[in-house]
């Protein structure tokens, strides 16, 4: 269906647009949110290397921050007992974090015996109350001390349990009930498809953090390809929208199809032709009943939307 919406009692039509912000200088690339724990929310933009703060709208006033080299962030929030705070990276600028009222370089160290750029940090995410960051082109990931948003980084190597090579892509936490209760695992992907899932709060102790398996899927489609999904994950690989469950099955009986099937072809066929652009990913709009996949198609860029409620 084009621009049809499937709802409980039939169809609507997309709804339409408006412009937020304008003034802009250039292509948005990345666009995040700040959301403090009193409650509050910014909205913030990156394009032609500077960031604006897009909160109020309409026309933008000077950039916040200028001279970035790359418009491709990947960011996530915080919060301790010093505040809430946002991280960002994108794998080519000095790492940035934000209180809600400063921004500043994000002071990340690592060990003498350890070696790394920290620019090179391209993805950033949170498990078991510690920010994990992912180096660009290489099998490691990186991680702080618990609730810390700034300190010495230490190296967790993950390459050397790919079995079909490639660099690590994306890291996320999927629950799980163990039999004993749920339980959240850390899940490793890597840019041909391999899954691997480590048991355990303590990546400091190996008896506190441990490979449960290495398990197969499509190679994943661009950085922002995996979200939460309830208690599960989906990934957008070239398998199509598949959670993450379904990876992990045991027995081909049990193995669920992707969330994508009814429009697979379509989407196996966008993939193959348009898997190098930037742009693709998932989301999802839990207020809207929406999970939507960009598309960057070279001509119109579009969007494949499910409705989580109905499938």
């Amino acid at each position: 269906m084009l621009n049809f919406f499937p709802q409980q009692y039939g169809l609507r039509v997309r709804k339409g647009w408006k412009y937020h912000a304008t003034g802009l200088p250039g292509q948005v690339e990345t666009l995040f949110q700040y959301a403090s724990a009193d409650g509050s929310e910014e909205l913030f933009a990156i394009a032609a290397g500077d960031l604006y703060d897009v909160t109020a709208g309409g026309v933008v006033g000077a950039p916040v921050l200028t001279g970035f080299t790359n418009n491709r962030w990947q960011s996530q929030m915080m919060v301790n007992v010093f505040g809430s705070f946002l991280s960002m990276v994108n794998g080519f600028d000095k790492p940035q974090k934000y209180d809600g009222t400063v921004w500043t370089d994000q002071l990340l160290t690592v060990p003498l015996t350890e070696t790394l750029n920290i620019n090179d940090l391209i993805y950033v995410t949170t498990a078991h109350r510690r920010l994990w960051f992912v180096e660009k082109d290489s099998g490691n990931a990186w991680y702080l001390g618990i609730d810390e948003i700034e300190g010495e980084l230490t190296r967790f190597g993950v390459g050397e349990v790919f079995q079909q090579g490639g660099f690590l892509n994306n890291i996320i936490t999927w629950s799980m009930d163990s039999g004993q209760g749920m339980r959240d695992q850390t899940v490793f992907i890597s840019s041909q498809g391999d899954v691997a899932v480590f048991q355990g709060n303590d990546p400091d102790t190996a008896l506190e953090f441990n490979l449960v398996g290495v398990y197969r899927t499509g190679a994943p489609v661009g950085r922002r390809s995996v979200i939460k999904y309830g208690s599960d994950v989906l990934i957008l690989c070239e398998d199509g929208v598949v959670p993450l469950t379904s990876i992990l099955s045991q027995t081909r009986v049990l193995m669920a199809k992707p969330l994508s099937e009814i429009i697979q072809l379509r989407l196996s066929n966008a993939i193959t032709l348009h898997t190098a652009l930037f742009g693709w990913g998932l989301l999802e709009v839990s207020r809207h009943q929406l999970l939507i996949v960009n598309f960057p198609e070279p001509i119109t860029p579009r969007q494949f939307v499910m409705n989580t409620d109905r499938g």
